[in-house]
């Protein structure tokens, strides 16, 4: 799916494949707004919930990184849940930061 950009009354808006949480998940990017809604693809310092059965943890997590992360630093609200940045999600989000920023992926941990 390519980007497709809308124009619907004054809202312009980026149609983004982010798959991985289900199949065919989308964010909706509002450029003139400065925002972009993520569904249940990206969350205050989480991603979305991959064990459904169209879900894709590698999906979700290139998705979040080709799609999202490449965006300007945009809000983000998520289908539910706090409202976030992308630099605070690029910065503190344990399921990309690294160790030398001073946080550690909880799933590196897990048995």
């Amino acid at each position: 799916m390519s980007h497709e950009e809308y124009i619907r009354s004054e809202f312009r808006f980026t149609v983004l494949p982010t798959p991985g949480h289900s199949i065919g998940g989308v964010s909706l990017v509002f450029p003139d707004a400065h925002l972009v809604l993520t569904g249940d693809a990206l969350f205050r310092e989480t991603i979305g919930r991959t064990d459904l059965p169209t879900g894709s943890m590698e999906q979700l997590l290139h998705a979040i990184q080709t799609q999202l992360f490449t965006l300007p630093n945009y809000d983000v609200y998520p289908g539910h849940g706090p409202a976030t940045t992308i630099a605070h999600e690029k910065t503190f989000n344990p399921f990309f930061c690294s160790k030398n920023q001073g946080c550690y992926p909880w799933f590196l941990f897990t048995k």
